[in-house]
């Protein structure tokens, strides 16, 4: 990168703002060789039981390591915003079970024509 401002081809940029990702070479090889392990743990968490996967398994962990491993670590929901997810699911499936009462209440009350 120092090369490549020297020559022109880059802007200057203050070093503490950026921060160089290498995306070529061992590192990516590395992260490759992490998507392959989180693919085999993957086929290995499908034959376990439900039960087994929630009680041992980390899903978040694999999901990052997936993620990270394919240069998308964005992607992937921190806890914050899991909850917060759950919380608009539970909100959605209660406001659709009250709208089903309400709806057979008003079937119930409506005389036969």
């Amino acid at each position: 990168m120092l090369q490549m401002v020297e020559q022109g081809a880059l802007p200057p940029f203050q070093s503490d703002l950026v921060e160089p990702q290498i995306t070529t070479g061992l590192e990516a090889l590395g992260r490759e060789q992490d998507v392959a392990k989180v693919q085999a743990a993957a086929q290995i968490v499908q034959m376990l039981t439900p039960e087994l996967t929630l009680d041992y398994v980390k899903m978040t962990e694999l999901l990052k390591r997936a993620f990270n491993g394919l240069g998308l670590p964005e992607v992937v929901r921190d806890e914050q915003e899991a909850q917060q997810m759950r919380q608009q699911r539970v909100q959605a499936e209660q406001q659709a079970q009250m709208g089903q009462q309400i709806e057979q209440q008003m079937e119930q009350g409506l005389p036969d024509e």
